[in-house]
C-alpha cells in the first residue's frame, strides 16, 4: 500500500511507510520509543545548556526538540524525489524550495536559538 500511495504522488514513500509502521505498532513499543526519544532530547538539551548558558533549562529543552524537528524536516526537504529534483533544475524560480541541508539547518537553528536567548533574557522570572 505504501508504494501505491507514493506512486500516486500524494505521500512520499518514506512518509507513507512511517505512517503505516506506527499505525501497526503496539502501545508498548510506541511508549518505549517515545521514552528513548525523550531521553535523547533531554540529553541534547543538557548539551545545549552547557554550550549556551544564556538559556534556562526549559528553553534549552525546547531548543533540543527543535533541533530534532529541523533535522527531520530539512533532511527530507533537501533530498527530493527525482521528479522534484528535475523540476527544481528546470525552473530556477523553484530553487529556494530545494535547500542545501547544512546551510538551511545552520540558518534555522541560529535564528531559533537567538530568539530563545532574547526570550530568556527578557524573562522576569530570571531576574533580567
Amino acid at each position: 500500500m505504501a508504494n501505491s500511495v507514493a506512486a500516486g504522488g500524494n505521500v512520499p514513500a518514506s512518509g507513507a511507510t512511517s505512517l503505516m509502521t506506527w499505525q501497526n505498532a503496539s502501545v508498548d513499543v510506541a511508549t518505549r520509543y517515545k521514552w528513548a526519544s525523550r531521553d535523547a532530547i533531554r540529553w541534547l538539551g543538557e548539551q545545549l545548556r552547557g554550550l549556551l548558558p544564556e538559556l534556562d533549562d526549559e528553553r534549552a529543552l525546547r531548543a533540543a526538540h527543535m533541533v530534532v524537528i529541523l533535522v527531520g524536516a530539512l533532511w527530507t526537504r533537501s533530498r527530493p524525489a527525482p521528479s522534484l529534483l528535475a523540476a527544481f533544475q528546470a525552473d530556477a524560480s523553484l530553487a529556494f524550495m530545494h535547500p542545501a541541508f547544512t546551510e538551511a539547518f545552520e540558518a534555522a537553528i541560529a535564528t531559533f536559538l537567538q530568539g530563545l536567548i532574547v526570550e530568556t533574557a527578557a524573562d522576569p522570572a530570571r531576574g533580567s
